[in-house]
């Protein structure tokens, strides 16, 4: 190595040129990489969709999920089939095993592609094919423009944004979310269709034969061939009004406009859009999975500035991730720059100007030339890079700083500048190189993790071993030949450090003779934190204290009309909108639908609403998301229990999705066992203490009216059931039975009862239909109507009917592991109301236990590479044996700060670690040098003990000054990153003691060991 560093020496042109590229291809790199809030991933679901309009939850359940379930079972590598059956709705998410691949989940993929497209036996009114599509980050919108008006002003004015908006480079799609396409009804007077003999289905099977266009084949004749077509579709509402619908006994015609009338409305998709406490219409926009997000949200906001929005019409934007991602981005480079600036003073003060400036530069020239690989691997600028960069700032100068120390000391000691850098070099080039791969293979694991959190986070581990093989580059290639040049000058800061330097050994010169009583003093530290964090310190792997806004989800009384809905949740909407504007953002409601999918397009019963709540970025305001919503609960809920309304507040979750705080599956067939248990379990629920609210998904629907056949008798009549049941579903949702073009747009004629037919259940057993003689049959010669409960959804978990029972926990005072554990010792599976669970406590219990094994396995990487560095196997435990007791002040900082140990609190644990690992490894390699210089004596491990004080010292306080402005938030807060710079700053003021006392300690235990040893076989 010290060839290498003379030969560079030499060449300082070269070197600079090196460092220049670098430099200006990192800038370069900075300026074009792609933004985004958080990194794109695929998470491993399938979504089907299969919409079978008019038919009951009950009817989608047997003839379209069951039958789309039986074939999904063939296919393989599935964690879990969950389906949902609504009114004239069917929806399937099929969840991959987390450990499959891109490749594997392709194939998974394409195998319900191929089962969907086999089955064939769906019924005849299910509206087109399943559809089916993956889950991708990118599937999540990016912006919800949410317009509210008149509605006649809203048809012209949308289709004109959405063209525009669509145009804009870099986004993907558009979602119209409350804006139908329109339809022509042709509702028929039953009464009146009657009296001429006709019944809804010859109505409708006559309109489908009428509206055709074919061809005939060619004219074939000498001079030439002509083609003979029939171009005979409807081309005006007249024609269709017109259509002769049968003949009369007296030979004129009954035509349709005699029997029926003609009425253009919107398409009933069940689901009704409130913006800002107005009907309205939310535009949800995605972008394209290579674009930038920041210049693509830019684009949308200056054509929304700049647009003519016409009077009475209302536009504003909500859910803007480009804030959320400009802000993190913003807060987290000001508060680096702010580290850097603190580092460069500290650095100054004692190594001097000039060394403090290059030492410094490794952190610019690391992260940069990091940036250089980013591309090339598909990595973009998110906030887990971000927190990568930050979690290495610390530590990327430390290498530089062990070398800089030493070339300093060799100038001390009268080398010259080059000779000085070479012995330098010489000196600390292996333990650096390990010290750096000892860190790389600490968070290496973290990689490995699996599952949806683990493609988090993956990139951390990534962006920590690039940057520090830029250091590494920085420190052997470049550092070096900047070092060389000037002279060493004694000055006070110096003579201060030596006079610490002093105080040191005498420290040690003192503890020698009680170092076992240093050792059992650092062991009841460690047996304090571990007390602690088993009975005081919370685990969440992912703290939502950020988060952005929650969603209230609205349960009225089954059969609540819309109107009556809308009048209801009016009122909760007054109380969000007296929100203080520093707070609230906006909101958007869904009245039709519980989901947490903003893009859902069709809603199922009035009775079910969800209510989006926007509020502005977490350092804007000085109240949680959570502190806001459970005022909002309070004020809300005495017009809530009047109205017996259930409502459940849910944060809107930053991260990865874990679901609800617990969720408890109870799976029967039967009906009633399955309820009993859940009633069981509810009841047990509201005796523990913290949970906070409770509900289940087995919500009732709308009555139903249950048409019950004889058989017998409409047989005899000459009817059939498929004519019975086609008929009620024609008179009641409607059929689209033909269309026309309209502007070059198919517009569709759906045919229907009339209002005052479908409102009136008498009239329904006078609804008729002809039978095989042509006559017409009353519905109450063959049938009759009984009244019954329904449910609005049925749930599958794994092809088994499901209920799930879910809440909110106080996790101050119970935790969702805690909760499950209650749970299954009260509640034992079995096989006839077999038990499980989802949600956190499951993906908390998965994270964490992945989490020990990312650990342990670092460790034996890390062991391996100490042996090899130190050539010894006994000395790497004396390194690892530091690790532990670094833990302990990351424990007590946690308790301090009453934080929970979160996924990124564990991240700062592996940084600190490697830090620790770094300067024990350092100060082993040194000891061991002085040692095999000088003999084995216990003032040779205090002298090379000594020689590490200042090197310790300086990497402890620049990383601290590096990490505590993010920490503190003095530029700006971020909930994720900022508790784990706390946790790491503090941790590593304490792993100081570890390093400056407890290592030579352990060195001179080590000796007593070995000649204990050496005695006993003497």
């Amino acid at each position: 190595m010290d060839r290498i560093t003379r030969f560079l020496t030499e060449r300082p042109l070269m070197v600079n040129l090196l460092m220049i590229t670098v430099l200006l291809l990192g800038f370069k790199t900075v300026i074009g990489i792609k933004k985004e809030g958080f990194p794109s991933i695929s998470k491993n679901i399938i979504s089907i969709q299969t919409f079978y309009p008019g038919a009951s939850a009950r009817d989608v359940e047997i003839n379209v999920t069951m039958t789309i379930e039986e074939e999904l079972e063939k296919v393989a590598n599935l964690k879990e089939v969950l389906s949902t059956s609504s009114e004239g709705m069917s929806i399937i998410t099929i969840v991959a095993d987390d450990d499959v691949d891109d490749a594997q989940f392709k194939q998974i993929y394409d195998d319900v592609g191929e089962k969907l497209a086999s089955i064939s036996n769906l019924p005849s009114g299910v509206d087109g094919k399943p559809s089916y599509r993956q889950w991708t980050s990118d599937e999540m919108p990016v912006l919800e423009i949410a317009i509210s008006g008149d509605y006649k002003k809203l048809r012209k004015f949308i289709p004109y944004l959405y063209t525009e908006i669509k145009r804009i480079s870099g986004v993907s799609e558009v979602v119209k979310v409350g804006f139908p396409d329109e339809e022509y009804q042709i509702v028929v007077d039953m009464e009146k269709a009657k009296k001429n003999y006709l019944d809804l289905q010859s109505i409708a099977n006559t309109l489908k034969a009428r509206n055709i266009e074919g061809s005939g084949g060619t004219l074939e004749s000498y001079i030439g061939e002509k083609k003979i077509v029939a171009y005979n579709k409807y081309k005006s509402l007249d024609e269709v009004l017109d259509t002769n619908l049968r003949r009369t006994y007296t030979g004129s015609g009954v035509r349709l406009k005699d029997i029926a009338e003609i009425k253009r409305v919107p398409e009933n998709l069940n689901l009704t859009v409130r913006n800002s406490g107005k009907r309205g219409v939310s535009l949800m926009v995605k972008k394209k999975g290579n674009s930038d997000l920041l210049n693509t949200l830019d684009k949308i906001h200056s054509f929304l500035n700049n647009v003519s929005v016409p009077v009475g019409i209302k536009v504003i934007t909500l859910n803007d991730q480009s804030k959320f991602t400009r802000n993190r981005l913003k807060l987290l480079t000001s508060n680096a720059l702010m580290g850097i600036a603190l580092v460069v003073v500290l650095l100054t003060l004692i190594l001097g100007r000039r060394t403090a400036f290059w030492t410094a530069f490794s952190i610019p020239f690391s992260i940069l030339g990091m940036f250089i690989f980013l591309p090339g691997m598909d990595l973009t600028l998110n906030a887990m890079t971000l927190g990568g960069m930050v979690l290495v700032l610390g530590i990327l100068v430390d290498d530089a700083i062990i070398l800089s120390e030493s070339v300093d000391r060799a100038k001390e000691e009268g080398h010259s500048g080059a000779d000085a850098v070479v012995l330098a070099v010489k000196q600390v080039w292996k333990p650096i190189l390990g010290a750096s791969l000892t860190t790389m293979v600490a968070f290496w694991p973290l990689s490995q993790l699996g599952g949806l959190p683990g493609k988090f986070i993956w990139i951390i581990p990534v962006i920590v071993a690039l940057s520090l093989v830029a250091s590494l580059i920085d420190t052997f290639f470049v550092l070096p030949v900047h070092l060389m040049h000037g002279k060493t000058v004694e000055k006070k800061e110096k003579r201060f450090v030596k006079k610490l330097e002093k105080m040191h050994k005498n420290s040690l010169d003192f503890l020698k003779n009680y170092r076992y009583v240093v050792l059992f003093t650092f062991i009841m530290l460690l047996a304090s934190a571990g007390f602690i964090a088993k009975n005081y310190v919370k685990t969440d792997p992912f703290p939502q204290d950020s988060a952005e806004g929650f969603t209230i989800q609205l349960t009225l009384p089954a059969g609540t009309s819309l109107e009556l809905a809308q009048d209801q949740i009016k009122v909760i909407e007054k109380e969000i909108s007296a929100l203080p504007p520093a707070e609230l953002d906006g909101f958007s409601v869904r009245i039709g639908t519980h989901a947490q999918d903003t893009t859902i397009e069709r809603g199922t019963d009035p009775h079910l609403a969800i209510i989006f709540i926007y509020l502005k970025t977490y350092i804007e305001r000085t109240r949680t998301a959570q502190e806001i919503s459970s005022s909002l609960r309070e004020k809300i809920l005495p017009f809530l229990k009047d109205k017996k309304i259930e409502a459940l507040f849910e944060l809107t979750r930053v991260g990865p999705p874990l679901g609800r705080a617990f969720e408890i599956r109870v799976a029967s067939e039967e009906d009633r066992p399955r309820t009993a248990k859940v009633e069981e379990i509810k009841s047990y629920l509201r005796t523990v203490k913290g949970v906070l609210e409770i509900e289940d998904d087995n919500i009732p629907g709308k009555i139903e009216l249950d048409l019950k056949l004889n058989f017998d008798k409409l047989a005899e009549m000459g009817g059939t059931v498929a004519g019975a049941l086609s008929t009620i579903r024609i008179a009641f949702d409607g059929q689209v039975v033909t269309d026309i073009i309209e502007h070059n747009v198919p517009i569709d004629f759906r045919l229907r009862l009339n209002r005052k037919g479908r409102s009136d259940r008498d009239f329904v057993n006078s609804l008729s239909l002809i039978n095989k003689k042509g006559y017409l049959i009353n519905f109450d010669h063959f049938s009759t109507f009984e009244e019954k409960d329904s449910q609005s959804e049925i749930f599958h978990v794994n092809n088994r009917r499901t209920t799930t029972i879910f809440g909110q926990l106080d996790k101050d005072i119970i935790s969702p592991g805690k909760l499950m554990d209650l749970v299954k010792e009260n509640f034992p599976s079995s096989y006839q109301v077999p038990i499980s669970y989802s949600g956190e406590p499951v993906e908390n219990e998965k994270i964490f236990g992945n989490m020990k094994l990312a650990f342990i396995t670092a460790i034996i990487g890390i062991f391996l590479v100490i042996a090899i560095i130190l050539n010894s196997i006994s000395k790497p435990f004396i390194v690892l044996s530091a690790i532990p007791f670094a833990v302990v002040g990351i424990i007590y900082t946690v308790f301090a700060f009453s934080m929970p140990l979160s996924i990124f609190i564990m991240m700062g644990v592996v940084g600190l670690s490697g830090i620790v690992v770094n300067d024990s490894l350092v100060m082993v390699h040194t000891i061991d040098r002085i040692i095999g210089e000088k003999g084995f004596s216990t003032n040779a491990v205090i002298e090379g003990a000594v020689r590490r004080l200042r090197p310790v010292l300086l990497t402890t306080f620049t990383t601290v000054m590096g990490l505590l402005p993010t920490g503190y938030a003095i530029g700006g807060y971020d909930p994720f990153i900022a508790p784990m710079c706390l946790a790491m700053a503090y941790g590593l003021l304490f792993a100081t003691l570890i390093t400056l006392i407890l290592i030579p300690m352990l060195y001179l235990i080590l000796i007593d060991i070995k000649n204990f040893g050496a005695s006993k076989l003497s």
